[in-house]
């Protein structure tokens, strides 16, 4: 993880985010607060990229992520140039931010955790793993449209299940073999979000992560 820049927040990220996410008055928007974190990064990996690009990606139509790009430059997070759409320092400092605590999500194929037709995982640190409440983020993620979340926790530098913390490395050892793979520190935490398509189930993880992010309030 990123250490995040100074004066720069996760909670004043988010907030700022959340103001660009929301839904406004006028024909219906078509993003949330999970596609506008997922665009910015991706920006940020891809360094530029076109709008049709980014709709591929997030499963949005170019309308909407014409919109979504609006809402960005006028933000002052990103900038137009002839090679695509571009982060501006803000906006650099705004991605260093979440990733304090957010990771990219990645795209995985799983087996025994397996959530549904496609897998993501997402890597959260340094949130109060004792307060998490599974049950809780897996509902949440259902009623945002994926079909599933499991919640892996870093204990004792392996990948457990709560709540019997039973290691995922005897469950399945080559699912612990790919989640491993994400830089895993003590006290991580592993989201593995599924649902239909990629793109949807990067856009539920990412909610379900703004919605535990949100339930404190010592980040």
């Amino acid at each position: 993880m990123e250490d995040p820049p100074s004066g720069v927040t996760i909670s004043s990220a988010l907030e700022t985010l959340s103001r660009i996410g929301e839904r406004r008055a006028g024909p219906p928007q078509g993003f949330s607060i999970g596609h506008v974190i997922l665009a910015l990064m991706y920006l940020q990996q891809a360094d530029t990229s076109s709008r049709s690009w980014l709709s591929k990606e997030l499963g949005l139509g170019e309308g909407s992520v014409k919109t979504l790009l609006k809402r960005l430059e006028c933000a002052g997070l990103i900038s137009k140039t002839r090679r695509g759409n571009s982060l501006t320092d803000k906006g650099k400092n705004i991605v260093q931010s979440l990733h304090a605590k957010i990771g990219t999500p990645k795209d995985v194929e799983l087996d025994y955790v397996s959530m549904g037709e496609h897998n993501v995982a997402v890597k959260l640190a340094g949130l109060p793993i004792g307060s998490l409440n599974p049950i809780r983020l897996r509902d949440d993620a259902i009623g945002k449209g994926a079909s599933g979340l499991t919640t892996l926790l870093v204990r004792n530098k392996q990948l457990v299940i709560p709540p019997e913390d039973f290691p995922l490395s005897m469950a399945s050892p080559s699912d612990n073999e790919i989640l491993s793979k994400l830089g895993l520190s003590e006290g991580d935490v592993i989201l593995v979000c599924g649902a239909s398509t990629a793109a949807q189930a990067k856009r539920a993880a990412m909610e379900v992560v703004v919605s535990a992010l949100s339930a404190y309030s010592s980040y």
